[in-house]
């Protein structure tokens, strides 16, 4: 409150004037009314100041790490850990376990439209030839007596038939295909529909005939 040009603090229960604040070569200063002895002015200051971190320990919100990590709009739990944890938060996490949230995971999810090609009915793994994976393993070292540094398999999805070559370089794999397509529709008497082919993590549907040209 201000009184005659000065301010005061006061207390609210009876407006009694409890300290005097002024300012004294650009610092902010207080001094305590009606007590003479400086022992007793900075016994009033050190009660005041321990009220009042009495009233924010009072403050404190109990909530759990999983709650406040909804209410924040999902914020890392690394994140608001170290937040509760920093002073004067008025945090206190009452449970700090970390559920796999289902909102997050929905929220990472890819929302890009899926190709229908070579699935479903187009590409039947039930089918003797309906699929055929493949796979590129290398380079890998040594080399072989012949300097071959790759394995070249072939599955078919319905048998699990499997064909393995092994060549110089990467690119021997269409040949490699050519080879295992012409020995697969002769040994079982049908035709291949699929081959789907993995390099590294990519995964490519590639429609083929009875032959390559």
């Amino acid at each position: 409150m201000r009184e005659g040009g000065q301010s005061y603090v006061v207390r609210q229960e009876d407006n009694r004037k409890i300290f005097e604040v002024f300012r004294r070569n650009n610092v902010l200063t207080i001094d305590v009314m009606g007590e003479s002895t400086t022992d007793a002015r900075v016994r009033v200051v050190n009660l005041a100041v321990q009220e009042g971190f009495d009233e924010i320990d009072e403050a404190v919100t109990d909530t759990t790490l999983l709650e406040l990590h909804q209410r924040l709009g999902h914020l890392s739990y690394d994140t608001i850990v170290r937040m509760a944890d920093s002073a004067g938060s008025g945090i206190r996490l009452t449970d700090r376990t970390r559920p796999n949230c289902l909102t997050c995971a929905q929220g990472k999810q890819s929302k890009n439209n899926q190709p229908k090609k070579d699935t479903g009915r187009n590409a039947p793994i039930d089918k003797l030839g309906g699929v055929i994976g493949s796979d590129i393993k290398g380079p890998m070292t040594p080399k072989d007596r012949r300097g071959n540094r790759y394995l070249i398999n072939f599955v078919d999805y319905s048998t699990n038939c499997v064909r393995v070559f092994v060549a110089k370089r990467k690119i021997e794999a269409t040949k490699n295909f050519r080879h295992f397509l012409l020995y697969y529709e002769k040994r079982f008497n049908c035709r291949v529909h699929v081959l789907r082919t993995m390099a590294r993590s990519t995964s490519a549907s590639i429609r083929c005939a009875s032959q390559l040209e």
